[in-house]
């Protein structure tokens, strides 16, 4: 496995393999989530699937506070769907060690074409009222290619109004058999951010994809970046079976060669 380190503008890589927590106890939030085996049945084993616990810590979050932070506890969380990150949560992790994201063995939906874990959203689908009022006052992004499984009812993209939103201080593994995998879809604009995240990505796609930064691309990711507002990439490391660079046209920086593309949806 080689360990290559990425530098992009705002990026500082570090070169070790799942660094040291940067918050090692449990920080006090009255208006945070925690996601607990006691509220949302999780397990954090590596082994038992932990997607719907993870959605639903979430889930409750924007329901009740519509923005803040969900912290999660040291563990390994087995995920084997599309997580939808809503505008304006914070995914937060502490304890001595990191908590990590695992994508199991040959996770069913990640073989064929891109595939995310975690999809930054544009908005929450709110539920069909009686009256028949539409679902959004405006007419949303549609839901991008990738997310698994697809859903029954539009899940907006993020877009220039999406706030807020991050990933900070968790790491990201995918296991063997998941050629079209993404850790992080990440579209945002303004104050979103990644941050202190190590991606083991295996054969895997990328780490993240579709960036929303600014014009060119990024060794860290696949696709174009768009400028959406300022984010923020600091402390990550990419690690990969197989990374190739090169200079993207135009950019000055180093990104990896495309692999062919694992097939289409």
């Amino acid at each position: 496995m080689k360990i290559i380190p990425l530098l992009l503008v705002t990026l500082s890589v570090t070169s070790s393999c799942f660094a040291a927590s940067t918050y090692p106890t449990r920080l006090d939030d009255p208006a945070a989530v925690y996601l607990t085996g006691e509220e949302f049945h999780v397990r954090a084993d590596g082994t038992e699937d932990d997607s719907g616990a993870v959605q639903s810590a979430i889930d409750k979050l924007q329901a009740t506070k519509g923005e803040g932070v969900v912290f999660i506890p040291p563990g390994r969380y087995r995920i084997s769907r599309t997580i939808y990150l809503w505008p304006g949560v914070r995914v937060i992790g502490y304890g001595s060690q990191r908590p990590v994201f695992v994508l199991g063995e040959n996770t069913p939906g990640y073989q064929n074409g891109i595939a995310y874990m975690f999809f930054f959203a544009g908005a929450r689908p709110r539920p069909q009222e009686a009256t028949g009022s539409p679902r959004f006052a405006y007419h949303p992004p549609p839901t991008p290619r990738g997310v698994i499984p697809p859903p029954d009812h539009n899940v907006p993209d993020a877009n220039p109004g999406t706030f807020y939103s991050a990933i900070s201080n968790v790491d990201f593994e995918i296991g063997p058999g998941n050629p079209g995998a993404v850790a992080i879809r990440f579209h945002a604009a303004q104050h979103a951010f990644l941050s202190h995240i190590d991606f083991s990505i295996g054969s895997g796609f990328a780490g993240v994809h579709e960036v929303a930064k600014r014009s060119g691309r990024s060794p860290l990711s696949r696709g174009p970046i768009r400028h959406h507002g300022p984010q923020t990439f600091a402390s990550m490391a990419v690690h990969a079976d197989r990374l190739h660079l090169r200079r993207a046209e135009g950019s000055g920086h180093p990104r990896k060669r495309s692999r062919p593309h694992p097939g289409s949806r």
